[in-house]
This record gives structure tokens, sequence and C-alpha cells, in this order.
């Protein structure tokens, strides 16, 4: 397997913004006016900074300085050959802040599996953190789908992941919307399916990131995080979290409260 896997250039879009990392290129956004309020957010699993575009524009729109990247495999992001645990994905926004003299603190955002990302970033990084949000945060004990079991499986996981990855990763979209059939839910669906197949077919890394991910994440065991956040009272922190949520379910919300009892829960 080569060091380094990029998507293909056929892809990469005009006007798209890179930074060289030490572990390859990472696709960002930064928006807004550089005085503004920094707020960085962390998209999740199989996603990319698409996920949050339009929040980030938004926010830019009204005075906020917005960054959004995609997490290394990811988007448009390098995948470089290496575990994909979570250390991975703190270095890589510790370093974009390097490269873009980002040196205020900030309010850092995290959905679903970008939520113990932000956490962990937050564990080692205290002193920039000013906020903590936590979207639906992954890292507490979820039901892991049978196809997900099986790709941690030595030697099955890596021939099977090229064959089912793409439609298993296309059939639970709709689990990702409250209502798919709501208006709009139907479009964007489309949407994130478009863009799933074009990253199995032309970025080759992005499989095996996903791969790597569900092997060397824990996505179901990082309390520990979120307890010594907990323990340490800091820093302010909401969690926002739907009733209804099908992907992370609403119930891990008590667990999560009882280890981050300083943290608001909307």
């Amino acid at each position: 397997q080569p060091s380094l896997q990029s998507p293909d250039a056929a892809i990469v879009h005009e006007g798209a913004t890179f930074a060289q990392l030490s572990r390859g290129r990472t696709h960002f956004k930064l928006r807004g006016p550089p005085d503004g309020h920094l707020v960085i957010f962390v998209h999740g699993f199989s996603g990319s900074l698409r996920m949050w575009d339009t929040v980030a524009g938004k926010l830019a729109d009204v005075g906020y300085r917005t960054l959004i990247f995609d997490l290394y495999g990811r988007g448009l992001s390098d995948a470089p050959a290496a575990d994909h645990t979570p250390a991975l994905f703190v270095g890589q926004l510790a370093e974009l802040l390097v490269s873009l003299d980002l040196r205020q603190t900030f309010s850092l955002v995290g959905l679903s599996m970008g939520g113990p990302i932000a956490a962990a970033f937050t564990h080692t990084h205290p002193h920039v953190v000013r906020d903590l949000v936590l979207v639906a945060p992954a890292g507490l004990p979820v039901h892991v789908p049978l196809a997900a079991r099986l790709a941690r499986l030595p030697v099955l996981g890596d021939l099977a992941m090229p064959v089912i990855g793409k439609s298993t990763l296309n059939a639970h979209l709709d689990a990702a919307f409250f209502d798919p059939n709501a208006p709009g839910s139907r479009e964007a669906i489309h949407d994130a399916r478009e863009f799933g197949t074009t990253l199995a077919d032309h970025h080759p890394g992005y499989l095996t990131a996903l791969l790597s991910t569900l092997r060397h994440f824990p996505l179901n065991d990082m309390a520990y995080i979120y307890r010594d956040l907990g323990q340490a009272a800091a820093p302010r922190t909401m969690v926002m979290w739907g009733e209804d949520d099908k992907v992370v379910p609403f119930a891990n919300a008590e667990r999560l409260m009882e280890l981050m009892p300083h943290a608001q829960l909307v």
C-alpha cells in the first residue's frame, strides 16, 4: 500500500484550498473576518466538510470566522497509510491551526465521530478551546451493524470493503435523517450518495481510511475522554442531541451527562 493516497485530480474542484501537513494535504475552508470569533467544525465518520458548509457559511456572513476541513481520508484530504486513531485526527487539527497561523481561542464543534475528536483535542489543548459543542457525539456504546463488525476482521474486512463498502454506506444514509421524506431531505440524501460514490470511485484512500477507522478508532469506548473533561469542569460545554436520533441513540445522552455534569444538554 502506498504511504499516501490522494483523491483523483478530476474531483478536486477549482478554488479548493489545501494545507500541506506532515501526514498529507488537508482540504479546508476558512471564511469570515480575521477579527471575528473563530468557530471550528469537525465532521463525522464518513462525512466531509460539506456537512458543515451551510452552517459555517451563515456564521461567517454575520461576523464569525469559521474553519471547516476534511479529516484524513475523507473528502479531498489525503489518506495517510497510518492507523486512523483519535490521535491522528487531533494531530491533524493541531497542525492545521499552526499552518493557518490561527492563534486565538475558539469554539470547537464536533458531530458524531467528530465529537470524541473534538473532546480529545480539548483534553490535550485546553488552553485554546473556549467552548466545546458536542452534537450527538460518538464514543459511548451503540449497536454496531454486522457489516462494520465483519469489516474489523483481518483479511475478510480487506476483501469485503471494496466490494460492499459503497453500498453499505449508501444504505445507511436514510438513518441520518429524522424524516427522509421531508422537504429537502431526499435531495440531501441524493447529494450525499452521489458524493460518497464519487469518493469511493475516485479517492483510492477513502474506503481504506474508513476501514482503518473501524479497526483503530474506539468509536464505542471513549468515555474516559468525557470523564476527564467532566472532572476538569472546563471548558464551557453544550451537548446537542435529538431524542429520535437513529444513529447515535439519545439514551447515551444520560450517560454523557453523568460523565460531564458541567455540560448543558439541549
